[in-house]
């Protein structure tokens, strides 16, 4: 039996979800919902999803965001009997086969990331697809995004998410699935699913992040899947891209000072050619996005 939980600040979208739950399953699928409604609470989802989980009569659960669409039919079997096998952690839709000492959230750059998915962007749906095939469904990656993931009861109840270390909404499927990767193997999957989103970054997942690497993750971090390992050439790219990912989060946020940070712990990496190239781009950002703060604030002001 499959226990769907989903935290939720939209009845009608947790209502669509069920639907399209129940309609895509297929026969001979147990299931059952338990949908926190967090709106009135505003609880962290480390912690509803521990507390929901508690309640869940399913050997198998699904933590999903409510603005997902399974767009697959019939994938409830090839799901469970995946997760019969003894060794499977967690099995979701996007994620990575390394996770660098670097800061950085799951994903790194393609040639890492084992993704299939949609998403809508702009109106318009896209697909985000890198290294699996509907001839290998299962790739074994260590980090997964969090729009949707499978795993055992059992699996979870000796791994619940880290409630007390994250008291928001950030962070909560990448410290999940990196704990689990040490004793199980997690799996990216080829089921056709649509999030209505592409996640955000902000500056509470920066701060996040680093808190999660300072207070838990650095003296084991790189990890990597089985059977892979990385020169140390490779591995510096793979530093570069990931630090230089955590960067342009940071940019986003709006926040010169915040940037500017990020960039200078960036510059300690190792020189190459694209890592001081990047310097130089980080730095026009910056100075561009200052110059765009001050016109707001003077604009606003007037």
């Amino acid at each position: 039996m499959l226990s769907v939980i989903v935290c939720s600040i939209s009845p009608e979208a947790a209502a669509a979800l069920q639907e399209n739950i129940a309609r895509t399953i297929g026969n001979g699928i147990g299931y059952e919902f338990i949908i926190w409604d967090n709106r009135k609470e505003n609880r962290p989802i480390a912690q509803v999803y521990n507390n929901c989980a508690k309640q869940a009569a399913g050997n198998n659960l699904l933590f999903v965001h409510e603005d997902v669409v399974f767009l697959s039919e019939n994938w409830g079997k090839a799901i469970e009997k995946k997760l019969q096998e003894p060794d499977c952690g967690v099995i979701g839709f996007a994620g990575s086969i390394i996770k660098p000492a670097v800061y950085s959230g799951w994903s790194i750059n393609r040639d890492c990331e084992r993704s299939h998915y949609w998403f809508m962007s702009k109106g318009e749906r896209k697909l985000c697809h890198h290294n699996i095939t509907k001839d290998s469904p299962f790739q074994q990656v260590v980090t997964l995004d969090g729009l949707g993931f499978f795993v055992r009861k059992e699996v979870h109840e000796r791994h619940p998410f880290d409630e007390k270390m994250l008291t928001g909404f950030h962070c909560y499927d990448l410290d999940y699935t990196l704990e689990i990767s040490k004793y199980y193997k997690n799996y990216c999957c080829v089921i056709d699913i649509l999030h209505m989103s592409n996640g955000s970054y902000n500056a509470t997942w920066v701060a996040e992040t680093k808190k999660m690497h300072r207070l838990k993750w650095n003296e084991f971090l790189p990890l990597t899947i089985d059977g892979v390992v990385f020169t140390p050439k490779q591995m510096q790219r793979i530093n570069d891209d990931a630090l230089w990912k955590f960067f342009r989060a940071s940019y986003r946020t709006l926040s010169p000072s915040l940037a500017f940070k990020n960039l200078l712990i960036y510059s300690k990496l190792p020189v190459s050619i694209i890592h001081i190239r990047r310097i130089c781009s980080g730095i026009v950002k910056i100075i561009r996005l200052t110059l765009y703060c001050k016109y707001k604030s003077t604009k606003f002001a007037k």
